[in-house]
């Protein structure tokens, strides 16, 4: 059956001449592989530069039942990123954004409100031309709450140490990465509560921030393990 869907492309795997498995996380189908034969003809309904990461694309799908790859008939880009790909910044934000929308997205059931989050934040990155680099952060606390796995803030006098194994803060310290420390779990507690977009970091504490967000993902999540794209993340944003 032909469907119509908007999707986010997430990764390709080439495995022979001019063929792909495009993996591409859909509004309607959820996450859905699909066999793509690219073309460099000028005519042609696929085009090479429709699919990169990250690409917003509407497309047209043969989908069949109880098949694990589908089959891509056409695509096209229906929002066409301006400055993303031309700020390096913008552009490692983007890539640590689709390494761990690879780490996270592994089922195919539908949720809308999750592609909607991860569209609106792609365009907000692209249109914004200053303040986003706290966005990965942001980011990265909001899927929590669209994964059913966001940290609990009972941060108090006699509960001040974070424990990511348990999602919560708890009265006895357990070392990093397992839990975090009395100043970290502090920072912690007022990042959950906080605006994050505009909250005013510096590069030392965007990062201790980004280290403890990414411990409680390894813990919280299977298999998540490392992301190469940290040590650019690291590297480009003051």
């Amino acid at each position: 059956m032909q469907q119509f869907a908007n999707g986010i492309v997430l990764q390709n795997i080439r495995y022979a001449d001019k063929k792909i498995i495009s993996k591409i996380f859909t509004r309607q189908f959820g996450l859905v592989n699909c066999h793509v034969v690219m073309s460099r003809s000028p005519k042609a309904k696929l085009k090479t530069g429709t699919l990169q990461p990250l690409h917003l694309i509407e497309m047209e799908l043969q989908i069949k039942q109880n098949k694990e790859v589908q089959q891509l008939l056409e695509a096209h880009c229906y929002y066409v990123y301006k400055d993303l790909n031309q700020n390096f910044q913008k552009l490692s934000i983007a890539q640590f954004i689709n390494e761990v929308l690879l780490k996270v997205i592994k089922e195919h059931q539908v949720n809308e409100h999750l592609f909607e989050f991860i569209e609106t934040c792609l365009k907000w990155l692209d249109e914004h031309p200053d303040h986003f680099a706290n966005l990965h952060l942001y980011f990265l606390l909001e899927l929590l709450r669209y994964l059913g796995i966001e940290p609990y803030n009972n941060f108090s006098a006699t509960e001040p140490f974070f424990n990511c194994r348990e999602g919560r803060f708890i009265p006895l310290a357990e070392p990093f990465p397992l839990g975090f420390d009395k100043e970290q779990s502090l920072m912690f507690a007022h990042f959950l509560n906080a605006d994050v977009l505009p909250l005013p970091l510096n590069k030392t504490q965007r990062q201790h921030l980004l280290d403890m967000l990414l411990a409680y993902y390894q813990f919280q999540v299977p298999n998540f393990g490392q992301l190469k794209s940290v040590e650019v993340i690291r590297s480009v944003l003051n």
